[in-house]
């Protein structure tokens, strides 16, 4: 599922996760989470229907000032 894109700005965020839950129908399961030197990070199983499902995956959240300013998946 690993798509290798860089999407930019509220609108085009929202299509890319609303073509990627028609696209894998996927759900996620928060499992932990902490505050690192990059942002705060959350692991979560992610499953649906591509290859090699469910995964456990992090999100890394970058805020400024109150606000998520990027968001990496791995």
């Amino acid at each position: 599922m690993d798509e290798g894109m860089t999407h930019s700005g509220i609108e085009a965020i929202k299509a890319w996760k609303k073509a990627a839950k028609q696209k894998y129908q996927y759900t996620v399961e928060p499992l932990d989470s902490h505050v690192s030197d990059i942002g705060i990070v959350v692991k979560a199983r992610l499953a649906g229907t591509f290859p090699g499902s469910p995964v456990v995956v992090a999100f890394t959240f970058g805020v400024q000032r109150g606000k998520i300013q990027t968001l990496e998946i791995r």
